[in-house]
């Protein structure tokens, strides 16, 4: 095993686009989570994937960000590489049919078939119909959003979305969480929000994958700072969960 492997063998992450907790089933990540109308939220959107296991096919749900007419944000994890697979998107309530093509980063960053690098787990979704909607931002560099220490600025306020499980285990409804009494920390390329409390309140669900981690500073308008990528449980007595977040500003 590699050592990067080996890595994440120990640190038991779990990729939030297909795998969940045994015996736990946590919310979206944040506290105050919503159901939220589809129809006012016409830039986040939902990828509906069919793989060819070559035992069958399974159905895959992962969430994403519409960043321009037909492109759209979301995690490489979601489309394994060495397998067959269709998949269709819909932002807000525009079914944007199924994807041209998929833009993942090279194999030869690719931890195997199905796990990227941490840093490297984002995909470009281009679809066949477009969207009229407005495309959401990526955000700037990260001193916009981040201190010296790897601490987001203060009066900054961020949220998430996805189509993940709700308290209920229903998947493929838009929720919404604002997170609160959890730390936000830039280190190693990857952003990790650590919950300080209810640590099974406060992790990313299945569906949640390629999802955005919204943030916005006073008269600033909401910026993409991170894409969903997995969760894993931190090796402490709270036994807390570390969510992590590709930053938009380490794409190409």
């Amino acid at each position: 095993m590699t050592g990067i492997g080996a890595l994440f063998a120990a640190l038991l992450i779990q990729l939030s686009g297909s795998i969940s907790i045994a015996g736990a089933e946590p919310n979206l990540i944040g506290d105050g989570v919503q159901r939220a109308s589809e129809k006012d939220h016409p830039a986040l959107c939902r990828i509906d994937i069919l793989i060819d296991t070559g035992n069958g096919e399974i159905e895959f749900l992962c969430s994403g960000s519409l960043i321009s007419e037909n492109t759209v944000l979301t995690s490489a994890h979601c489309f394994p590489l060495e397998r067959d697979y269709s998949a269709t998107v819909t932002c807000g309530e525009k079914f944007m049919g199924g994807v041209r093509d998929v833009q993942v980063p090279d194999a030869s960053t690719w931890i195997d078939s199905e796990h990227p690098a941490p840093t490297r787990d984002y995909a470009i979704v281009n679809t066949r119909r477009k969207s009229r909607a407005e495309p959401l931002p990526l955000a700037r560099s990260p001193e916009a959003w981040f201190d010296d220490n790897g601490l987001l600025r203060p009066g900054i306020t961020c949220r998430i979305a996805g189509f993940g499980k709700d308290h209920r285990g229903s998947t493929g409804h838009l929720l919404i969480g604002s997170p609160k009494e959890v730390e936000f920390i830039l280190e190693d390329r990857l952003i990790h929000m650590i919950p300080v409390s209810e640590w099974l309140k406060t992790s990313a669900n299945p569906g949640d994958s390629g999802g955005p981690l919204l943030c916005q500073g006073p008269g600033m308008k909401e910026e993409i700072v991170g894409i969903t990528h997995a969760f894993r449980f931190l090796d402490d007595q709270d036994q807390r969960i570390d969510n992590l977040f590709v930053p938009t500003w380490n794409l190409p």
